[in-house]
């Protein structure tokens, strides 16, 4: 080999080795680069210390993970530190859902209705109503109803019908809302269990002697919930109850839709209602 052939050798050898190296380093740089990016990255997803973001982030934590109380008090300062912001909202709406779970269902209530009053079209007010039903559905089955094996119907339907307020109210005004189904299911409940209260009632009128009344009450039933399973026995009771009277043709016309609508019902038999059986919370 040549003096000139050896130089350029070692010259090729010499270029090739350089770009190896260079294509090393580059590669070096830009995993280098990635990895900072990926750094810097996370760095910004993670909330900074101190800032509201953070303190909504342990609130959620507690809450994900059933601490009501401590949830309670770190949702307060999340409301303190953007009291109408984004978080503030949330963590008002957060804080009743807390302590209605924490067993305070009166609070929680009250927080919703501070939330709707403060934010009234917010982008919460779905699930504050939805909240608010759910709250008033719950809290009609206490412990008084699971030991004493008290029919809900046979409660105060006051919360109840706080609830069937609610709902009809997100059905209503947030049709695509997806709590709508929900509350719509909810609802069937709700209207028959209300139709069962007034038909409780109806029935406690009549067995005490005042079929004036349990008719009365029966009928107002009938405009109320005219399509729930309670329509037969209203109709049962007006035609015991015009029977008592001696209001032969209203007895009559209750017979022929309950006959129209009913045909294998037990009150087309002449069936009797009999006495109910007192309960032990009932002190009259």
């Amino acid at each position: 080999m040549t003096h000139a052939n050896h130089y350029q050798f070692n010259l090729r050898y010499r270029f090739q080795a350089f770009a190896r190296a260079a294509c090393v380093l580059a590669a070096c740089l830009v995993f280098a680069g990635c990895s900072m990016f990926s750094q810097k990255k996370s760095a910004t997803n993670a909330p900074a210390a101190g800032t509201t973001e953070a303190l909504y982030k342990v609130a959620k934590d507690e809450l994900d993970g059933s601490g009501w109380t401590r949830a309670i008090e770190s949702l307060e300062k999340v409301q303190a530190a953007d009291a109408l912001g984004i978080y503030g909202q949330q963590a008002l709406l957060d804080t009743a859902y807390a302590q209605w779970r924490n067993g305070e269902g009166a609070l929680g209530l009250a927080t919703v209705d501070r939330y709707l009053k403060q934010f009234p079209k917010g982008e919460g007010v779905p699930y504050a109503l939805y909240l608010r039903g759910i709250i008033n559905f719950n809290e009609r089955s206490g412990l008084l109803t699971t030991f004493s094996k008290q029919d809900l119907s046979e409660r105060d339907p006051k919360t109840l019908s706080d609830s069937y307020d609610a709902f009809s109210r997100l059905i209503k005004e947030y049709p695509q809302s997806k709590y709508s189904k929900e509350a719509s299911e909810r609802l069937t409940y709700i209207v028959n269990t209300l139709a069962k209260h007034e038909i409780g009632i109806a029935l406690f009128y009549l067995q005490r002697g005042a079929p004036l009344a349990a008719a009365n009450r029966a009928q107002d039933m009938l405009k109320l919930y005219s399509q729930t399973p309670a329509q037969e026995e209203a109709l049962g009771i007006m035609a015991e109850a015009y029977k008592q009277l001696g209001i032969t043709d209203l007895r009559e016309s209750a017979l022929r839709v309950l006959k129209q609508n009913y045909p294998n019902s037990r009150h087309l038999q002449g069936a009797i209602y009999s006495a109910p059986s007192k309960a032990w919370y009932k002190l009259w």
